[in-house]
């Protein structure tokens, strides 16, 4: 076009003074380390272009575009993540909303039929009110001549041996009832003895309304009926409990507390037990469907297994016979079953795994009402000795007991192997204090997952734990 054409020449030297000489008319632009230098040519009106890169400038550039790439993969799968845990914990805020809005109008429901039976009960009241006046005003306006119980037997058996139509006429029918035995006071008048009949009847259909107006509903006697069978079930496991405590010299077993006993003198000797399992003649059902058929569950202590099936086989049916002894498994084995994450609740992560331990706690509990006892124990001055009899024991365990115990479960270290635990799962120091509410799904599924490496069960049974994972 005849314009001067401008190039671009890009060098790698330190400083300007490592450049080549330059033709008159060209100018040079540093950037960084790099030298821009723009040439300009006047004849020939071509565009050159040229880069030259050192070794040293290829590896940075190199590494600037590694730790680029490995920045935004970070930084995505941190959105992906947040955003993951996001519509998971608004999924679950909808589904507890959801679940206050049943519990709402649940309660709506209950308050409206109360209300209404409150109602019916006031309207019926008020009906029986009705009924008694209408029956005192017919015994009112009765003959002055008055019936005895007797009478009034005579003239009903005498409408029974006179049915209707076995007489010419109904006159001729209540002429004969008036000359019935036992009806010989009235003078034998047939009028007297219709207008007493139907007092007779009025004061029968009197009845019959006061009793239906007072019949409950039958949702109320279904009700009463379910809560004395409950209350009878109550107290019958209650006698129980209490015969078996009895037996056992005033302690609880394991069936009472609701947990596995690891130590103490209730606790299954497991020092020279054999920890292998094997169980013949194995029968299972899920539902009315055979699962299994003259099995036998054989599992090595120590050994990982893993179950694999079709969905509908009966693997979840058969971790929850053997979890709850279904299949009858040898009483000193702990066995512990993972089904589903930890429930959203206001505890810590690390609490909450604390509190998987009841056994623990129990033993806390019970050392905090003796220690209690003796502190509220009156001293007598004089000798310095407690006056009467201090508690020293509770459900038959005495402080001794209880230290021992502790420490065989190593009740000191509690909070740092739950801690350790957490940690190993992912929970840093500040998410282990957080609510359980606040986690989703999956990291709810973790605490469940350290609330049984926590408990060291001999058995451990994972339902699909990576579900959520």
């Amino acid at each position: 076009s005849g314009k001067p054409a401008r190039g671009v020449r890009l060098h790698t030297s330190r400083s300007q003074h490592d450049l080549p000489p330059l033709p008159s008319g060209e100018s040079v632009v540093s950037v960084s380390r790099l030298t821009e230098t723009c040439v300009s040519h006047q004849d020939s009106g071509a565009v050159s272009r040229g880069c030259r890169l050192g070794p040293f400038d290829l590896i940075g550039a190199f590494f600037i575009l590694f730790f680029g790439i490995a920045l935004f993969k970070t930084a995505s799968h941190h959105f992906r993540s947040t955003m993951s845990t996001r519509k998971e914990r608004e999924k679950e805020e909808e589904n507890e909303r959801r679940a206050e809005e049943k519990i709402a109008k649940k309660a709506e429901l209950v308050a409206k039929r109360a209300a209404r039976d409150a109602e019916k009960a006031v309207k019926l009241a008020t009906r029986v009110d009705e009924v008694v006046e209408q029956v005192a005003e017919l015994e009112n306006g009765d003959d002055t001549n008055e019936w005895t119980a007797d009478e009034s037997e005579a003239l009903v058996l005498g409408l029974i041996a006179n049915p209707r139509g076995a007489h010419a006429t109904e006159q001729v029918r209540w002429e004969t009832i008036s000359h019935s035995p036992g009806l010989e006071k009235k003078n034998q008048d047939p009028l007297v003895c219709v207008a007493h009949y139907k007092l007779l009847l009025h004061k029968l259909f009197a009845a019959k309304a006061v009793a239906r107006l007072k019949k409950k509903p039958m949702r109320s006697i279904k009700k009463e009926q379910e809560e004395a069978v409950r209350a009878k079930k109550e107290k019958q496991e209650l006698e129980l409990r209490e015969k078996r405590r009895v037996a056992n010299g005033g302690r609880m077993s394991a069936e009472d507390l609701g947990f596995f006993i690891r130590t103490g003198p209730d606790a299954n000797r497991r020092a020279n037990a054999n920890m292998d399992i094997q169980i013949n003649n194995v029968q299972l059902y899920g539902g009315k469907q055979e699962l299994l058929r003259d099995a036998t569950l054989k599992l090595v202590h120590g050994t990982k297994y893993g179950l694999v099936g079709r969905n509908g086989t009966g693997k979840s049916t058969l971790l929850h016979a053997i979890a709850e002894r279904t299949i009858p498994m040898p009483e000193h084995i702990h066995i512990i079953h993972v089904e589903q994450e930890a429930a959203p609740s206001e505890k810590s992560a690390l609490q909450t795994v604390l509190d998987t331990d009841a056994e623990r706690d129990y033993l806390l509990k019970i050392e905090k009402i003796l220690l209690k006892a003796g502190d509220d124990a009156e001293i007598d001055p004089a000798t310095g000795a407690p006056v009467g009899k201090i508690k020293d024991t509770h459900e038959g365990i005495d402080l001794n007991e209880v230290y021992d115990r502790l420490d065989a479960i190593a009740s000191d270290t509690a909070v740092a192997r739950a801690g350790s635990i957490l940690g190993g799962l992912g929970f840093d120091a500040r998410d282990q204090h957080k609510a359980t509410k606040e986690f989703s799904g999956g990291w709810r599924m973790r605490i469940s997952l350290a609330q049984a490496l926590f408990m060291t069960p001999d058995l451990l049974l994972l339902d699909e734990p990576t579900n959520h994972l």
